[in-house]
């Protein structure tokens, strides 16, 4: 329940938020004040402030919204990973205790901000994040009243605002902002915006491949227009707890090297009697799309019987080199060979791809498959 819009008393103050002090300075700079109640102290040098939408600035920093320090990028590179920090209190500015007119008192997450913000792009497809935002929660003797909202912390009511979003190849120096439609100050329960981007400016922006990162953000600005753009932009952080997602990064469009694909599941091996045969079914594919490509060197390709049960010593081919473009492929196909069982009543056979000779000691496996027959 929230306390009242006038009379306001330090021992209503000290029951609310469960202290037992009546000092102002104590009372106004408390650990257990609630700081998602929209109404709170807020610290500013303004001894006497009890107009209007009162709480949403202060005259110490344009930073402090709602008595929170947001980073805009302004001051602060990066401004989109800093989480907003309540200051209760600020050097030399005085306690209010009139702040705490419809003070709603309670504990826990704010949930001001939710965003979604996919974790994977698609060449050929568009992208495209959200952000729900509290908006007006109720309306008490014609003022407002209730936990902190979208329109508590930017000025909807005054600047052009709008959600943000920038993609950038980090690897290429790449970079796209694309920006939501204007978010009024309506009288609405949430505030909703999204961010689209078209499948052609995601393929641009992947290009030969890298690294993907992505960053959400608010825009306050004094204007816009399709001819001139924005007017005084800046752009803030919308990271008003550790639970929100602000950035991402994707590293599924690095843009070195080459990946390796074989048919191993689906192309068994022949067996007649004890011996094992490939008949040049097996094939080892590298593969660069989305990525650079690059020389294709020091790769092997093994096949074995396992369990003691072979005649004679394994089989290895060194795939030969080549050179690889970017966004191509090439596919080796393994010659011929036969290796010879022990036992042909139950064998097991192990197809590999190594970097390396297998089994040196400075090899790697890539890939293995086991075929069994009986």
């Amino acid at each position: 329940m929230a306390l009242p819009l006038s009379n306001i008393t330090t021992q209503l103050v000290a029951s609310a938020i469960g202290v037992g002090s009546s000092d102002i300075g104590t009372l106004c700079s408390h650990a257990k004040i609630f700081q998602w109640s929209k109404r709170k102290p807020i610290i500013d040098t303004v001894r006497v402030k009890n107009t209007g939408k009162y709480w949403k600035t202060s005259s110490v920093d344009d930073r402090v919204r709602n008595g929170f320090w947001i980073e805009n990028d302004s001051s602060s590179p990066t401004y989109a990973q800093t989480k907003w920090d309540y200051k209760r209190i600020w050097n030399n500015c005085p306690g209010r205790i009139g702040d705490f007119r419809g003070y709603i008192h309670g504990t826990g997450r704010g949930d001001v901000i939710r965003t979604v913000i996919p974790g994977q792009l698609t060449k050929g497809s568009g992208y495209t994040v959200n952000m729900i935002a509290r908006g007006y929660e109720n309306l008490e003797g014609g003022d407002d009243v209730g936990l902190t909202g979208l329109q508590d912390v930017f000025k909807l009511d005054t600047k052009y605002c709008c959600l943000g979003f920038r993609l950038k190849n980090v690897t290429e120096s790449r970079t796209v902002d694309k920006f939501s439609a204007q978010i009024p100050d309506a009288q609405a329960v949430l505030h909703g915006a999204q961010v689209d981007f078209t499948a052609s400016e995601i393929d641009t922006l992947i290009g030969s491949g890298g690294v993907i990162t992505g960053e959400i953000f608010f825009v306050e600005a004094d204007s816009w227009s399709a001819g001139s753009g924005f007017v005084n932009p800046k752009r803030w952080s919308l990271k008003s707890e550790d639970t929100v997602q602000t950035t991402f990064e994707s590293r599924q469009f690095l843009a070195s090297g080459f990946s390796f694909v074989t048919n191993y599941s689906t192309q068994t091996p022949a067996k007649a009697g004890a011996r094992i045969s490939n008949s040049g079914s097996a094939v080892v594919t590298v593969n660069s799309s989305n990525k650079t490509g690059g020389l294709v060197s020091g790769y092997y390709f093994r096949a074995r019987i396992l369990d003691g049960n072979q005649v004679g010593t394994n089989y290895t081919y060194a795939l030969p080199n080549y050179t690889l473009a970017a966004n191509s492929s090439y596919t080796y196909v393994i010659p011929n060979f036969y290796l010879d069982a022990l036992d042909g009543s139950f064998v097991r056979v192990e197809y590999s791809t190594w970097r390396g000779a297998p089994d040196a000691q400075d090899s790697e496996l890539i890939q293995s498959n086991i075929f069994e027959f009986r």
